[in-house]
């Protein structure tokens, strides 16, 4: 493909990070992480991460943060940093071994948020898709995304119909109801970065042009090839790898343009990982 995205396997060395809580920005101290997001409604996108010898103040601060953003940056000198994750801080305490302080904080992706956001609401007939998608998506309280693209576009997958025929209530879990009525168009959704992220079939791509993953582009070792064309495969810390990405492999078994359904990002400062675990499948064109 002429308009793939390429990145130069020699330009991947030297690490960088950036971890922001709120207003506290930490680089370059000993840090482990292990990220994972999915294209899955059911699974939140997770960080847990491992600080070393920070000051005291810094871990008083901390401790007493409540309701405040965790984002995490990760990538090479040459290539610069990439989004890996931004989520909410769900916990964060430290632990003294020997004469080292180590911090740990997790944080979820909407988690928190979305199983609390409730909706309740009729519709007369005739009330579009778009307005039904649109009103649960704002009770959610997280990010719109792409809400407003896809909406407009709904249609029920069985009739065409772009508007309900009857009057229909949401009412309870706004997850429950946007499951509900996105399965009946067959659209899919999730929350990544805190925004939400809808596609318009459930086999479907992000529009982005699709990443070049071979062995001089950043892939680490040979893809597995498993059932249903399902693929996994490892690459360095590339930006851009996140769900519902298109990639396009170059190999010697396994080539094809693939969807990105789950992505582990790994890193330690000091240590041998620093890199993503990619679960694939196969566009269908």
């Amino acid at each position: 493909m002429s308009d793939q995205t390429v990145i130069p396997a020699d330009a991947l060395f030297d690490r960088t990070y950036s971890l922001q809580v709120e207003d506290m920005v930490i680089t370059e101290l000993n840090i482990q992480f292990n990220v994972k997001r999915s294209l899955s409604a059911k699974i939140s996108g997770r960080c847990d991460l491992t600080i070393h010898n920070l000051s005291e103040e810094t871990r008083k601060r901390l401790h007493a943060m409540r309701e405040v953003f965790v984002s995490l940056e990760a990538g090479y000198t040459e290539t610069g940093l990439s989004l890996i994750f931004r989520g909410d801080l769900a916990e964060a305490w430290s632990a003294r071994e020997n004469t080292e302080w180590t911090t740990t904080i997790t944080s979820d992706d909407g988690g928190r948020k979305k199983k609390s956001a409730r909706v309740q609401r009729n519709y007369v007939p005739g009330t579009s898709l778009a307005k039904i998608i649109t009103d649960i998506a704002a009770a959610m309280h997280v990010g719109a995304g792409n809400v407003a693209s896809v909406a407009d576009a709904a249609r029920y997958w069985k009739t065409g119909q772009a508007s309900v025929g009857k009057g229909i209530t949401t009412s309870g879990a706004a997850v429950a109801q946007l499951d509900r009525i996105t399965r009946s168009c067959g659209l899919s959704w999730s929350i990544q970065d805190g925004e939400l992220q809808f596609l318009p079939t459930r086999d479907a791509a992000l529009p982005d042009p699709p990443i070049l993953l071979s062995p001089h582009s950043g892939l680490i070792e040979s893809p597995e090839l498993g059932k249903d064309q399902l693929v996994k495969a490892r690459t360095l810390m590339l930006p851009g790898l996140y769900p519902g990405r298109q990639v396009e492999l170059k190999t010697r078994y396994v080539s094809g343009v693939y969807r990105v359904d789950t992505v582990t990002y790994k890193g330690e400062w000091f240590g041998a990982s620093w890199g993503t675990e990619l679960e694939l499948s196969a566009i269908k064109r």
